[in-house]
């Protein structure tokens, strides 16, 4: 496990939306050495389809970018029980006009998977996209080898749409993704 507890001087009522066992809050200053890391792992990266490492400079324009990016909205996942970063969630491809975007998530410590905090970080990012964004659908592209994220997703209200073959390409292999979505009529959790 790391040490990647919130420092001190970030308040844990800074939270956007809190469950059981995860808070989402603004990403800040402070995350991004890990979530750099996280990002250049593979297992990370091959769930994220990012094939280029992360350098310091291009994760500190990222971070930049994201704080004014009106398509985008990111947050850090939080653990509840021990206030220690677990990963990130974004909502991508911000439409206004049709009220549709993407989710993207990841846990970036591999002891952490497994225990919930996806589904509740995706349920709780989903309804922030429907209550604040105004949005009434929201989609997902996973690999279809990644059996787990499938299940957690459909765990979350998500339904499959179909297969996009060789549609990622990571080490050399071409992997075929379902493409998922979630309406907000279908969202079983109050909006």
């Amino acid at each position: 496990m790391n040490d990647n507890k919130t420092p001190e001087n970030t308040p844990h009522d800074s939270a956007i939306m809190q469950g059981g066992i995860v808070r989402l809050r603004a990403i800040g200053h402070h995350d991004l050495d890990m979530l750099r890391i996280w990002v250049n792992s593979e297992s990370v990266r091959k769930g994220l389809n990012k094939i280029m490492p992360v350098t310091p400079e291009g994760h500190e324009m990222w971070f930049e970018n994201l704080k004014t990016d009106k398509n985008k909205v990111g947050f850090a996942i939080e653990a509840v029980e021990n206030n220690r970063l677990a990963g990130a969630v974004f909502i991508n491809e911000i439409d206004p006009y049709n009220r549709r975007a993407m989710i993207t998530i990841f846990i970036g410590d591999e002891s952490e998977r497994g225990r919930g905090y996806g589904g509740e970080a995706v349920k709780l990012a989903v309804r922030y996209g429907f209550n604040f964004l105004n949005l009434n659908r929201i989609g997902l592209l996973v690999a279809v080898d990644n059996i787990a994220a499938v299940r957690c997703y459909e765990g979350c209200g998500f339904k499959q749409e179909g297969i996009a073959r060789s549609y990622f390409y990571f080490d050399g292999v071409y992997r075929d993704v379902v493409s998922m979505a979630v309406l907000r009529d279908e969202f079983g959790e109050p909006t």
